[in-house]
């Protein structure tokens, strides 16, 4: 890795400094969405995964210079080639989860169907694909 070194959240570096890369700036919904999908008794699952898509939604929007979800953003790099459509499936399968669950962000009126699980499957997700998106933009 040219550069070396580890930005001030972990992610490599391509300036070998512990300095926060833009994408990692924009992710800092992650944190709040780890810190509610924990909150005990009551983890507040639905906010973790709007929480965790939104901070995607950022990097992804730092990635293409574009506004629009996260869903517009992953087809707008799939389109320039900086993203694979395999990626791009994964990220349309966490937007799904936030757009179409009941009781997710604006997934519906019914009762949430999602809980602690779920929740950290999309964080997990989420910053993989802000990993990735972080790796794509210094390649």
């Amino acid at each position: 890795m040219a550069g070396g070194g580890l930005c001030g959240c972990g992610h490599p570096s391509a300036t070998g400094t512990r300095r926060r890369t833009d994408i990692c700036r924009r992710a800092s919904p992650t944190r709040e969405a780890s810190e509610e999908a924990r909150r005990l008794p009551y983890p507040d699952a639905e906010n973790a995964i709007k929480d965790a898509c939104a901070a995607v939604e950022s990097a992804a929007q730092e990635a293409s210079g574009a506004n629009g979800n996260l869903e517009e953003q992953f087809k707008i790099l799939t389109k320039r080639g900086a993203v694979a459509p395999q990626i791009q499936r994964v990220a349309d399968s966490l937007f799904q989860l936030r757009s179409a669950v009941p009781g997710v962000a604006h997934g519906g009126r019914g009762v949430p169907i999602v809980g602690v699980d779920e929740a950290m499957l999309a964080l997990q997700l989420a910053a993989a694909l802000i990993g990735y998106l972080a790796a794509k933009r210094r390649a």
